[in-house]
């Protein structure tokens, strides 16, 4: 009886620390898919949850989501940090950064040479007139969502705004209003695919709607600055002095003008050519 009451005891004894052993290797599991941040920032409540959860967020959940607000079905509030920022903010805790923290490097240039070309002959037909040349500006910093929109729909709006870009954007120089938007056009572009197209039909639509006039414009080796500002002053509706000057020639390859130019010395003495002003930077020579 003494050796049955022993079994018994030693099989609940065993059984307890089987199920000790689950619940320990459930917890670590659930410790692992969480990072924990320290009190929210005034302004943000707790998780939502048991106690054992509160300030803690999962890592692998999606950062484009704001968690809470007005959706009934999210039990979650914000986040004192946003999810992708967790291990980096981990690691400003403990002072240490990893190599792959900041896994970016700077871009060559910011335009390409085309739409640099582009870009001088806009700013020579905008010379000494009240307006401003952006490039690459995105769509969220031109529209923003009409008043009294819902959250969730507000957030779905600025979404697509954000995944979109604006070639130029000129603006007054007075009070930085927008004037109008410029969008760059390839000579291929009638085989350009579905996305891209119904990525400029969304943004002309977008625009149309908030009333800022678009002008495409397709890249070319040179323009004429009296041809731009009559294609801005009909489409853009600017108020653009005329030019009275001869335009100059554009470098194809830096934007930079072209100037005359004739060597004294050398196999090319008393020749002329038409090199670029960026020399020796730039080596473009054209024979004249």
């Amino acid at each position: 009886m003494e050796i049955m009451d022993i079994k018994l005891i030693g099989l609940v004894v065993l059984g307890l620390l089987l199920v000790i052993i689950l619940i320990y290797g459930y917890y670590q599991r659930q410790q692992d898919s969480l990072a924990f941040i320290n009190t929210p920032r005034a302004g943000y409540k707790n998780r939502k949850g048991f106690w054992w959860y509160r300030n803690l967020y999962r890592t692998n959940l999606p950062d484009v989501a704001i968690y809470g607000e007005s959706d009934k079905k999210q039990v979650l509030t914000h986040p004192a940090v946003i999810t992708s920022e967790y291990p980096i903010a981990q690691q400003l805790q403990t002072g240490h950064l990893g190599e792959h923290s900041y896994p970016y490097q700077a871009k060559l240039t910011l335009l390409s040479v085309a739409e640099m070309v582009l870009f001088n002959a806009l700013q020579q037909a905008l010379q000494r007139q009240p307006y401003i040349l952006l490039a690459k500006v995105h769509l969220a910093e031109v529209l923003e969502t009409i008043p009294d929109l819902e959250v969730k729909a507000k957030r779905i709006a600025l979404e697509r705004l954000r995944q979109k870009r604006l070639d130029f954007v000129i603006c007054s120089s007075d009070t930085a209003s927008i004037c109008g938007v410029i969008a760059v056009e390839e000579v291929f572009d009638a085989e350009k695919p579905l996305s891209t197209q119904l990525h400029d039909k969304f943004v002309d639509k977008v625009l149309e709607t908030a009333n800022i006039p678009i002008v495409h414009i397709v890249l070319r080796e040179q323009y004429d600055s009296q041809e731009l500002q009559a294609q801005l002053t009909k489409i853009l509706k600017l108020s653009l002095q005329a030019v009275n000057t001869v335009t100059e020639k554009l470098c194809p390859t830096c934007g930079a003008t072209m100037k005359r130019v004739s060597p004294k010395n050398g196999q090319y003495a008393g020749r002329h050519f038409l090199a670029c002003s960026h020399y020796p930077q730039c080596k473009t020579v054209f024979p004249l």
